[in-house]
């Protein structure tokens, strides 16, 4: 998550690959993960975890997840958009201040569910994206054991609104062309309240729960690599990150309300179970 005092285009999708579809300026200045956010404590919520690719020559942070069991894990749609064989995609977890490959604390993606009605519109010459069911499921092998799981919160988006939430993230810190920052660093913790999205976002996405950040933390938004990172309510998810748009004097997160997809989300793990003890 980070700071920039310049303008940016309309709609920022928050995978780090996705830069190309997207128009951007900013600053080369230094910045930060979400300003005046804190960092999350190693144990503070264990289930969060940072999706990384990596070939022989390359490694990078990909996208933020939830793991919902010892084998899935819950993330946005548009990370998948990665998943090919020219990398290798892996949940890195515990703690994030020291390399995966020093403490061995990495698992491989062996699968990845897109929701069947998940879009991403692109069109030419213009920078808008049309973003819908911006959510996907991945599995991991072998499990990985924690001391908590995430919770999934049948609350609908409407019951919602005006209430406290908070966010997690596990994005870049540098601005749009910067140098490369640490790779290792703690996850950052963002805060707001849930609103009406502005009629801009709804042109974009239809299904999308919108943060309205603390007066005095106008600037606290998520970025890049925060993708598919939770909305936390009453220490339930609520909803997963999905894109930004510049809300004239702040930067609105838009987040995939997470209600409507607990249904799906049982059916693939559930059928993944049985299909498992069939064999």
């Amino acid at each position: 998550m980070q700071k920039s005092t310049s303008m940016f285009g309309k709609i920022t999708i928050l995978c780090l690959l996705i830069l190309g579809t997207v128009r951007i300026s900013a600053s080369h200045e230094n910045a930060i993960r979400v300003i005046h956010g804190t960092d999350v404590k190693e144990d503070e919520f264990p289930y969060v975890i940072v999706l990384i690719r990596k070939n022989a020559f390359f490694v990078s942070r990909l996208c933020t997840g939830s793991m919902l069991t010892p084998y899935w894990g819950l993330s946005a749609g548009h990370c998948k958009e990665t998943f090919t064989p020219e990398y290798s995609i892996y949940v890195w977890y515990g703690n994030f201040s020291l390399s995966p490959f020093y403490t061995e604390n990495y698992i491989p993606v062996v699968e990845w569910n897109l929701h069947p009605s998940y879009r991403v519109l692109n069109f030419k010459n213009h920078p808008d994206l049309i973003v819908d069911n911006d959510v996907s499921l991945f599995r991991i092998e072998p499990e990985l054991r924690l001391a908590s799981y995430a919770r999934l919160s049948a609350l609908d988006r409407d019951s919602l609104l005006g209430h406290s939430v908070i966010y997690i993230g596990g994005g870049t810190t540098k601005t749009v062309g910067g140098a490369n920052e640490n790779f290792q660093r703690p996850l950052k913790k963002g805060e707001g309240s849930i609103t009406s999205c502005d009629f801009e976002i709804r042109l974009k996405s239809k299904h999308v729960a919108c943060i309205k950040p603390k007066c005095d933390l106008r600037f606290q938004f998520p970025w890049y690599g925060d993708s598919g990172g939770p909305l936390i309510h009453d220490e339930q998810i609520v909803g997963v990150c999905s894109f930004v748009v510049n809300a004239s004097d702040f930067f609105q997160g838009a987040f995939v309300p997470i209600s409507p997809y607990v249904d799906w989300i049982s059916y693939v793990i559930n059928s993944k179970k049985i299909e498992k003890l069939k064999r």
